[in-house]
């Protein structure tokens, strides 16, 4: 028995990506959901619906048994330049909240 010679593929970089790619993301805008919401579910059902998970929310975070985040006060410009620098070099503990007073 031969072994058939090995085909080669006759399809481009480009082709074989689009194949195993995931389709292309959409970009979200809140103001487009919350328009297309409020013809799906009428504005007071959009109304209600926010409010019910802000109130869930606010609940979750003022739970002081267990505070999903430590909110940090600090003060001043070169704070600030202190903490973006370390945001973007991702040094900051995303269970921290940082709040920068500037006057």
């Amino acid at each position: 028995m031969t072994a058939l010679p090995a085909r080669r593929s006759r399809t481009t970089p480009s082709a074989r990506a689009s194949k195993t790619c995931p389709a292309k993301p959409k970009p979200y805008f809140a103001p487009n959901q919350i328009k297309k919401r409020n013809a799906d579910w009428g504005p007071a059902e959009v109304t209600r619906k926010f409010n019910e998970a802000q109130l869930a929310f606010i609940r979750r975070v003022s739970d002081a048994e267990k505070p999903w985040m430590q909110v940090k006060e600090h003060a001043g410009f070169g704070v600030a330049q202190e903490l973006i620098d370390a945001l973007v070099a991702g040094c900051i503990d995303p269970k921290e909240g940082h709040v920068v007073v500037l006057g």
